[in-house]
């Protein structure tokens, strides 16, 4: 049996994020899902509603997190709102390979069914 994908979700306290984490644990709990969640307060709601996720502590401001993060994920879904650091985030990961030669970071992105 092969080993289940890690996926990295930024933005799971907000509105699309949570949604696509919600739709992502019902359709497939057999993956191993990673959020990224700013503080502790977060946390506790989010674990609340999902304790099956591995929650990481953080900001898209740390660059050093993201890309720790992003290069042990299998696929990366960045949800943030429009007026976070979005070029900051975008330019750091594919600089540093987050988007891995499978993937692209400005495109389209793979259907997740």
């Amino acid at each position: 049996m092969s080993t289940p994908p890690r996926i990295f979700i930024t933005g799971v306290s907000g509105y699309l994020g949570g949604n696509l984490v919600g739709r992502l644990v019902d359709k497939h709990p057999e993956w191993h899902h990673v959020v990224l969640i700013r503080n502790e307060d977060q946390k506790e709601i989010v674990l609340a509603r999902w304790p099956q996720l591995e929650v990481v502590i953080g900001d898209l401001n740390n660059s050093a997190l993201m890309i720790e993060e992003g290069a042990k994920a299998n696929v990366v879904l960045r949800k943030y709102s429009i007026f976070e650091t979005q070029e900051k985030f975008a330019d750091a990961s594919c600089r540093s390979r987050i988007c891995r030669p499978h993937s692209r970071c400005h495109g389209t992105y793979p259907r997740i069914e």
